[in-house]
């Protein structure tokens, strides 16, 4: 007995629903990844501010 696979309309349906979730979450992961590269992480993250430094 051979498996049966969906015809390409049930693949196209689910390729049109699935990919732009899929890109939108690696341009989340990559954005984040450069932030943190970059040193604009979350302030929770970076080390802290002394203000007195600062003026």
């Amino acid at each position: 007995m051979t498996p049966q696979l969906a015809h390409s309309g049930h693949w196209l349906a689910q390729v049109a629903y699935v990919a732009p979730v899929t890109g939108y979450l690696i341009f989340l992961a990559v954005r984040g990844w450069r932030d943190r590269r970059r040193g604009r992480g979350p302030r929770s993250e970076r080390e802290p501010v002394d203000d007195e430094t600062q003026t």
